[in-house]
């Protein structure tokens, strides 16, 4: 299962080993789109349709040209922007207990098993054994009981239950500066179906066997830049960052967030501002946002005297969920609130932590985790509100339009 020769192979084969029941779901969907604005409906439907976007995969880089492609129809210029990586392919990944048997995700900043696995009693976590079992949501990378269990140097191997809204497997981001804290404890991770069945072995002090077997090397991922030159070229750039990759499809996750990204370039194409304006759309999003920090580290002057931000963040659209903005400033906030309300679009105002490198004016926009967050069904129709999808994209045009003096 090298991915010598096929660049994507290891990473197919475990998709269809996980999947093979779910994937596409995207044509079910279409006739909801028919009332979007063309570049929303556009963006919806053809990201739904391209698969699993994991960084660094044939996918991930399809969906770069893709959108930068679309960015470029309406006349401005984008391109994508490489950055190196460390890539992680699977060979191998499977949990055994006695006659029970199911696949997984090796936790990628954690340590690999020989292709054999490691084989030792199962444990609730925090107990006597050697492979410690716990169940996490995969909105908490944070966790902290994950974090204390991979630093106690106490067991052979942990197996990590995905908590996710449905039924699956729903790997958890590594959090900012995951590698640095490098485990060399193997962690995999396993659908929350399996709970059925390693909750009472764990509990039984069962034997089972890990395999977590996989390997790394030197590869490059992509950002994609789209440049709107604004009324005044003088004028410092107002810079749009979104998230472009994760776990799975990811359509609730990502795909609203590119289609205000798309409205945001639809609209200033055809009304400049005064600001230019510089949108970027970021891979690494699941590996601590790799795609970001490349931007940031490539573009240190241009980071420094940005003339404001707008940080276009996971799950908006997804159902039922509000759409949360932070801002800088409270004069931002109600710019934001203002052209919210104006779409009747339910919000809420977040005390969320900007980023360090955004000392300009920021804007930030997110909502909560849905049910299928990370999951392999994170797809259409069930993923979005394609209704609230168009209202936060209209929302969130506006407000880049006044924000860069419209």
């Amino acid at each position: 299962m090298s991915r010598r020769g096929t660049p994507d192979h290891g990473r197919r084969l475990l998709v269809q080993g996980l999947l093979a029941s779910l994937w596409p779901l995207h044509a079910s969907g279409a006739s909801a789109l028919d009332d979007l604005p063309d570049e929303i409906r556009q963006v919806l439907i053809d990201w739904d349709g391209m698969g699993w976007h994991w960084t660094g995969s044939d996918v991930e880089e399809q969906s770069a040209k893709w959108l930068a492609a679309l960015a470029s129809s309406g006349g401005i210029t984008a391109e994508v922007s490489t950055y190196p990586f460390t890539r992680t392919d699977v060979l191998a990944c499977t949990v055994r207990c006695g006659d029970a048997r199911c696949a997984g995700l090796p936790m990628f900043d954690a340590g690999s098993t020989s292709a054999d696995g490691v084989t030792g009693t199962l444990c609730k976590s925090g107990e006597a054994g050697d492979i410690a079992v716990l169940e996490v949501a995969p909105s908490a990378a944070r966790d902290e009981a994950l974090y204390r269990l991979r630093s106690l140097g106490r067991y052979r191997a942990a197996i990590v239950i995905t908590a996710g809204g449905a039924p699956g497997l729903a790997p958890l981001d590594l959090p900012d500066g995951a590698r640095a804290r490098n485990s060399s404890l193997p962690v995999i991770e396993v659908s929350s179906e399996a709970r059925a069945w390693l909750v009472p072995a764990s509990a039984q002090h069962r034997k089972a066997t890990v395999v977590a077997s996989f390997e790394q090397s030197s590869a490059w991922a992509r950002n994609v830049v789209a440049a709107m030159p604004g009324l005044d070229k003088q004028r410092a750039p107002i810079i749009v960052l979104a998230g472009r990759s994760g776990w799975g499809p990811c359509v609730g996750e990502r795909a609203g967030g590119l289609a205000v990204w798309m409205r945001m370039i639809g609209l200033l194409s055809t009304a400049p501002a005064l600001h230019p304006i510089l949108m970027v759309a970021t891979s690494g999003c699941e590996l601590g946002d790799q795609g970001a920090q490349a931007f940031v580290a490539k573009n240190g002057e241009l980071v420094k005297n940005a003339a404001g931000w707008m940080l276009l963040g996971a799950n908006l659209g997804v159902r039922q969920r509000l759409v949360r903005i932070a801002g800088s400033s409270e004069d931002l906030l109600e710019l934001a609130r203002r052209h919210l309300r104006t779409e009747h679009t339910h919000f809420d105002t977040d005390a969320l932590e900007l980023p360090a490198a955004a000392s300009a004016p920021t804007l930030s926009y997110s909502a909560a985790p849905g049910p299928l967050y990370h999951l392999p069904s994170d797809q259409l129709p069930a993923a979005l509100d394609v209704s609230q999808v168009s209202s936060v994209a209209n929302a969130c045009a506006r407000t880049l339009f006044d924000m860069a003096g419209g």
